[in-house]
């Protein structure tokens, strides 16, 4: 629970940092279904006497229909463990439709419009997607 508490705390910094980590949070709260299946995975494959090749997916597809199975048959579950994770997401967006007027941007809005000629593509973003996309689970 504290590791959890923890993470909470630090996702809330994170939001309040910069409002776009609302998606990171999101991420790391798919990211620790995807380990909470795997684990609950190996355990039945350990306790069920036959191994079967239909337990352990080979490819991609096979990979992604098991883990949307998986997280649709044990969605209660899930939020009852690591639906903690989710509360800095669901206050940001209360902040964002109740008290800032739907607007993401906090503070100067002039400084915040988008278009063709003053958008800055952010490149950064990709790098940040790419590492932890890139380590194994």
């Amino acid at each position: 629970m504290l590791r959890t508490a923890g993470a909470v705390f630090a996702c809330c910094a994170a939001i309040l940092v910069r409002q776009t980590n609302a998606a990171w949070v999101l991420f790391v709260f798919g990211t620790t279904c995807l380990a909470d299946l795997r684990q609950q995975q190996q355990q039945q494959q350990r306790s069920s006497s036959s191994s079967s090749s239909s337990t352990s997916p080979s490819s991609f597809l096979a990979e992604l229909c098991w883990f949307v199975r998986a997280l649709v048959g044990d969605a209660p579950g899930l939020l009852r463990r690591h639906g903690l994770l989710l509360a800095p997401v669901v206050a940001f967006a209360y902040f964002v439709v109740a008290l800032n007027g739907g607007s993401l941007v906090v503070g100067d809005h002039e400084h915040h419009e988008s278009g063709l000629l003053n958008a800055t593509p952010h490149f950064a973003q990709l790098a940040y997607l790419a590492v932890p996309a890139a380590l194994p689970l």
